[in-house]
């Protein structure tokens, strides 16, 4: 388990001085990798044998969104292993200790060099450090009709040191499907999102919403990439 001090920088947040979700997600990433190290499942046991941590599931509450300058805490802690998918946990709290986002995640090992599941990987066992407020592990986001939004090809500085679409990259996409004036009335208060299927440099990547703007997807050559179910709330 890792725990460290977070203040929430200009850089994080929106036009409302709000943590953005997707810095938010960059700092859970950060973290967990930080954590990885400690178990012995890092960069020297993983990326430099030819494996690759991935996310595959999810799922984020959000109770309330830090502010600039707000003094925080993160924490993450991993679950026990199931088969080929590593459970961990993630929270930004305020100083008080109460969960301010809370992300349950499901994360797996692929190769570097063919990008195929890792079923037993021959790491360090992970053993689990629950906590009592853990959340369910995510689950299977739910497809609905959706209509075309936009597309944007991917470019070098979407990349990230797996060598595919980073998956903040995927965040800020999702939420491009929305105008900021959309924002100005809503928040998300839950997020769900299943990653399907790599994305890399120089593929278009096509956004499609469903009419209630709670179903997102991504397709490439016509074949799902990832799917998200948002809920809102009014601000």
């Amino acid at each position: 388990m890792t725990e460290k001090n977070l203040t929430i920088l200009s850089s994080m947040c929106d036009s409302d001085w709000r943590m953005r979700l997707s810095n938010a997600f960059i700092t859970f990433q950060d973290c967990a990798m930080e954590d990885a190290a400690k178990l012995g499942v890092g960069k020297e046991e993983t990326t430099d044998k030819g494996l690759c941590w991935v996310f595959t599931r999810i799922e984020v509450k959000i109770e309330r969104y830090p502010l600039f300058l707000e003094e925080c805490k993160e924490l993450t802690n991993p679950l026990d292993t199931r088969v080929f998918a590593f459970p961990r946990q993630y929270r930004i709290r305020d100083k008080e200790g109460h969960n301010l986002i809370h992300f349950s995640s499901l994360w797996a090992l692929i190769t570097a060099k063919d990008r195929k599941l890792v079923f037993k990987p021959t790491i360090r066992e992970i053993h689990g450090c629950p906590l009592e407020d853990d959340m369910p592990l995510p689950t299977k986001t739910v497809s609905k009709e959706s209509a075309f939004a936009y597309s944007r090809t991917i470019r070098h500085s979407d990349i990230d040191i797996n060598g595919h679409l980073n998956n903040v990259r995927y965040i800020e996409a999702i939420l491009d499907v929305y105008p900021t004036s959309f924002f100005k009335e809503n928040e998300i208060s839950r997020f769900l999102i299943n990653f399907n299927k790599e994305v890399h440099e120089g593929e278009e990547l096509k956004l499609y919403v469903s009419e209630d703007k709670t179903y997102v997807k991504g397709e490439v050559g016509g074949v799902n990439s990832f799917e998200a179910n948002i809920e809102f709330r009014k601000r």
